[in-house]
């Protein structure tokens, strides 16, 4: 029998919070015709439009093949446009269309109302400290992928 069982553990219940914000996220984002993380796409996008399709993966953390289903049904939405790079063929570059930077206030909205509903049991001064502990476990995570990837 195992002294620390897996669902007592911080992982365990991360994994858990990720899957009910995640559902708790699209049921907001159904209301612009988008699902959980294709928000975060376009927010990138407002941020740096015009990236290479496989930077933009870096930057989100995802795999390639996933970003790519993601940003054809984007494509679909009308939401962005990937255009050949005009120096290098090889290189897909994606933009936003006049209709996604349209909907980037109502994206900001709906965020704010996810965030309000999740974290409405804690305090300010506990969002704060959990905002500070998370980026230090997923920059401690990010420091140590890049660190992998280079050996």
């Amino acid at each position: 029998m195992c002294e620390h069982p897996i669902h007592q553990s911080n992982g365990y219940l991360l994994s858990q919070i990720c899957k009910l914000y995640r559902a708790l996220a699209n049921q907001h984002l159904e209301a612009v015709g988008m699902h959980q993380g294709q928000e975060l796409i376009l927010c990138e996008l407002a941020q740096r439009n015009g990236q290479a399709q496989s930077e933009l993966a870096e930057r989100l953390c995802v795999q390639p093949p996933t970003l790519t289903n993601a940003l054809h049904s984007l494509e679909k939405s009308g939401l962005v446009q990937r255009r050949t790079d005009d120096a290098d063929q090889r290189v897909s570059r994606v933009y936003l269309t006049d209709t996604a930077v349209d909907v980037q206030p109502r994206i900001g909205e709906i965020w704010t109302a996810i965030e309000e509903q999740a974290f409405a049991p804690l305090s300010a001064e506990e969002r704060t400290t959990l905002h500070r502990l998370l980026s230090s476990v997923y920059d401690h995570l990010t420091s140590a992928r890049s660190s992998d990837s280079q050996t």
